[in-house]
């Protein structure tokens, strides 16, 4: 044992956060990776001297994910639980070297 603290990765976080804003088990939500690639959110802000987020909908849910390992999950207004939509409603803002 290394005394290291895990800290769990921001897909797994996202799902915990959307299912308790939903009153629900994680395991009964629609899998992430129907709304985003698990593997890529997770590494996207691995470096420290990342900027930016990435905003999506699921669940019911606006979920912001910071540059820091922010997880910020709100009812969508616009959007009743599990409702389905035309167009996925995902947006990220690039570091601002990259633009």
């Amino acid at each position: 044992m290394t005394g290291e603290i895990h800290t769990p990765d921001i897909s797994h976080r996202v799902a915990e956060k959307v299912a308790a804003a939903n009153g629900t088990d994680p395991l009964n939500l629609d899998p992430l990776y129907n709304r985003i690639d698990p593997d890529c959110l997770n590494s996207l802000f691995q470096d420290e001297t990342s900027e930016g987020y990435v905003e999506f909908l699921m669940a019911g849910c606006n979920v912001t994910v910071q540059a820091d390992g922010t997880v910020e999950v709100a009812q969508s207004e616009t959007h009743e639980k599990g409702a389905q939509t035309g167009s996925s409603g995902d947006t990220m803002k690039a570091p601002d070297s990259l633009e």
